[in-house]
């Protein structure tokens, strides 16, 4: 008997043992589903500025699901250990971070965190200094608080444990994932969602933060387009030929025989201030734009970017591409286009027309890793900031006016035509929402205080910029040798006054062309897509072009013009290249860096350290001996003086070096 009743005993101690199994199994089970629906409240929340989440989740609830499941396959491993609520809340707490981190692109650059900035990172944060402020950093540090203080909560907060067996939790966690998984196709295959395109602010408010970022992740993985094969792509590189082949024979010079210099100006988020409703301005502050806007041959360009991401508008501009099929905010300098060889550009196209080509920005020459994306985009010379003198600041970034003198010096410098890609950064963010009194342009208007600081500061800014414009036509038009100018804007600036502006027109920047011959037309209202930019040029000047500019000329209007742009584009960077024709199959370029060569001619000691005499030298120029850095000061152009270098150190090796973006150098004299 007494043997029975410790077996029944025993018995009862493992039910209630099992039991107890299984209730902690169900609470943890219960934590891991109740979590995520509080962290996405709080994730929509960050993106949409409050209340509006809960509208977000009312209204679309198969579309709040799917972001749902996403966090439950991030929390679900909490299942496995003791403190479930706290590794559910600490696994979470990465997407919050991510969410923040969108809140803050979305006000500066009016475009949220897509998978493409994780390649341009490190671009961001070289200038993220200039955009933070008192306020901001306040908000940081309360956010970072609050994340802390839930933690630390949650991981004192104990409740009675039992133990639950291995198997057990592994089963619930495979349970979870495969929930989260399995409920993403179902609900996706019968939910409509927006697909992540140019216009991301919109698609993150319909489809949920967390989703569009993992949307925007699986389009950055390439994968053919639909009916693509060998023979589709053949039949159009064929056309193509006979067209190119075509054109040649029929073409008729309607301007000056002559090959002209051909100027391009890509101006840093630059628009007509003055079309925004109910606001005055005490000035036009835009005059020379304006007056060869309505001049010359003029019209709007439809831009694949907004509030940041020049390079992008860039990279359509100079190879024809269209940026609309490949991922969301794609960077092609940074996520690896560039480097998987030469693509076909108008600086190629006019190299084998013997023009020298040459390309000048007034910023950093490794910001967008230019100064190796030039390499495979056909220029002969980049003259980014690092190797330019007598810049100017005004706030971060140097004025534009310096750009008409290097543009001068690449023209006096050459015999041959020139081709001149020209970067504007004088007019870049932010635009601050406080007083500035130092600016000669004043608004007024209908808007609150902040919106109108925020636009006199912004109009300040493409105030200087469009008398860079107004000096370098004047300068245009005093050439001897035909020059074509075109002068673009790559994108709109992130103001809160263009908020309430229509979507699309956001994406319309104005342009328009000139030539010091007068022989161009003057015809208004000619907008295209910044891939046809160039393609317009060329023809425009009576110059062949490359096999993405007969595309565009030959196809552009036909009906199946964007699923061939689509194959060929798709042919040119990602395919075997073995139907494209030997004459659009480049090389990579000898990439000079600089107008002039950076060299040492004569090195001293004296006492306060070592002179170094030269060619070449700027602000940015440091002396390196036995390839160790000096503090360096700039005396002129000739001369650099290396501090606390003492003859008893002689040196066998003296280098000078442009230093760039992070100290890296990205120029290097021969050693002395």
């Amino acid at each position: 008997m007494g043997g029975d009743d410790q077996t029944d005993k025993k018995n009862l101690d493992t039910h209630f043992r099992l039991k107890k199994e299984d209730l902690k199994l169900l609470a943890n089970s219960i934590v891991c589903l109740a979590v995520p629906f509080f962290v996405l409240v709080v994730i929509e929340a960050i993106q949409r500025g409050g209340i509006e989440a809960l509208d977000f989740i009312s209204k679309y609830k198969a579309t709040a699901l799917l972001n749902y499941l996403i966090l439950l396959i991030t929390v679900a491993p909490a299942i496995m250990v003791k403190r479930a609520h706290f590794l559910a809340i600490l696994l979470s707490v990465p997407w919050c971070i991510l969410a923040a981190i969108s809140a803050i692109l979305m006000r500066f650059r009016g475009v949220p965190l897509i998978w493409a900035d994780f390649y341009s990172a490190e671009d961001g944060l070289s200038i993220a200094r200039e955009y933070i402020s008192k306020e901001m950093i306040v908000q940081i540090s309360i956010a970072t608080g609050i994340i802390l203080w839930v933690l630390i909560i949650s991981f004192f907060i104990q409740f009675k444990t039992y133990k639950v067996s291995l198997i057990k939790r592994l089963l619930i966690c495979i349970t979870l994932i495969g929930i989260g998984f399995l409920g993403q196709r179902y609900v996706a295959k019968y939910e409509e969602t927006l697909e992540v395109r140019w216009e991301t602010a919109n698609t993150y408010k319909r489809n949920g933060f967390m989703y569009s970022l993992n949307k925007s992740y699986l389009a950055t993985r390439k994968r053919k387009p639909r009916d693509y094969s060998k023979r589709n792509i053949e039949a159009v590189i064929s056309s193509i030929n006979r067209a190119k082949t075509s054109m040649s024979t029929h073409r008729n010079i309607t301007v000056s025989a002559e090959k002209p210099n051909i100027i391009m100006v890509q101006l840093e988020g630059f628009f007509d201030p003055t079309t925004i409703k109910e606001t005055h301005f005490n000035e036009d502050p835009i005059p020379h734009f304006r007056k060869y806007f309505n001049e010359g041959y003029s019209g709007l360009v439809q831009v694949p970017t907004i509030g940041g991401g020049t390079v992008r508008t860039e990279f359509e501009v100079l190879t024809g591409i269209n940026l609309d099929y490949f991922a969301p905010g794609e960077v092609p300098y940074n996520s690896g286009l560039t480097k998987r060889g030469p693509i076909e550009t108008i600086a190629y196209i006019l190299k084998k027309k013997d023009y020298q080509t040459t390309a000048i920005h007034n910023f950093e020459g490794n910001f967008y890793s230019r100064h190796e994306a030039f390499k495979s985009l056909g220029f002969d010379r980049f003259i980014p900031m690092e190797s330019m003198t007598h810049l100017v600041k005004y706030r971060a970034f140097p004025e534009d006016m310096v750009l008409t003198d290097y543009i001068q010096r690449t023209l006096d410098a050459s015999k041959e035509r020139d081709f001149i890609f020209t970067i504007t950064a004088g007019s870049h963010g932010p635009y601050h929402t406080t007083l500035n009194t130092e600016n000669e342009a004043y608004v007024s208007g209908n808007l609150k205080a902040s919106s109108l600081y925020q636009l006199q500061n912004y109009t300040s800014l493409i105030r200087r910029t469009d008398k860079f414009i107004g000096k370098l036509v004047e300068y245009i038009y005093s050439l001897e040798e035909p020059t074509v100018l075109i002068v673009y804007s790559d994108h709109y600036p992130q103001l809160e006054s263009i908020e309430n502006l229509d979507e699309e027109e956001k994406f319309k920047t104005p342009y328009f062309i000139i030539d010091n011959k007068n022989e161009l037309p003057n015809t208004k209202d000619n907008d295209i897509e910044a891939y046809h930019l160039s393609t317009d040029i060329l023809n425009l000047v009576q110059l062949e072009g490359g096999m993405m500019n007969v595309f565009h000329t030959v196809y552009r209007f036909g009906e199946d013009y964007q699923k061939n742009l689509e194959h060929l584009q798709y042919e040119i960077i990602f395919g075997e290249r073995q139907s494209q024709p030997n004459e659009s199959i480049y090389n990579p370029t000898l990439l000079e860096i600089g107008l002039e060569n950076l060299e040492i001619t004569k090195a001293e000691y004296q006492v306060n350290g070592i002179m170094v005499s030269g060619t070449g030298f700027t602000e940015s120029s440091q002396i390196f001996i036995e390839n160790r850095p000096v503090e360096t000061e700039f005396i002129d152009e000739h001369t650099l003086m290396g501090k606390g270098v003492r003859e008893t150190n002689r040196a066998r090796t003296i280098e000078v070096k442009y230093i760039s973006r992070y100290g890296v150098p990205i120029l290097s004299s021969k050693i002395f």
